[in-house]
C-alpha cells in the first residue's frame, strides 16, 4: 500500500496554482491513500479533498475544524483521499 502525506499549505502563497501541481504529482505516484494536512473547507461545505477526489476518481473525507470554516482563508483541516470508500 502506498501512502502519501502532504501538507497542502491551505490558501497561502500561490494556492490557486497548487491544485494542478498536486494532481500532476499524485497521478505520477499513484498513492492508495493520500492525507492532506492544512486543507481548506469553504463556508458552503465544499472541501479541497472532495474536489481533488472527484478529479482523481477517488473517495474523500475531511475532519474540519468548525471554528476555522468561518473564514475562507482558514486551513486548519485534515483530510484523507483514497482509492477505497471510507
Amino acid at each position: 500500500m502506498r501512502i502519501m502525506p502532504w501538507n497542502v499549505q491551505g490558501r497561502v502563497g500561490d494556492w490557486e496554482a497548487r491544485p494542478a501541481a498536486l494532481r500532476s504529482w499524485i497521478e505520477r505516484t499513484t498513492p492508495d491513500v493520500l492525507t492532506l494536512q492544512k486543507s481548506w473547507v469553504e463556508p458552503n461545505g465544499t472541501t479541497q479533498a472532495a474536489l481533488l477526489g472527484e478529479e482523481l476518481d477517488m473517495h474523500s473525507v475531511t475532519a474540519a475544524n468548525p471554528a476555522a470554516v468561518e473564514s475562507v482563508w482558514a486551513s486548519d483541516h485534515f483530510a484523507v483521499v483514497a482509492e477505497v470508500k471510507m
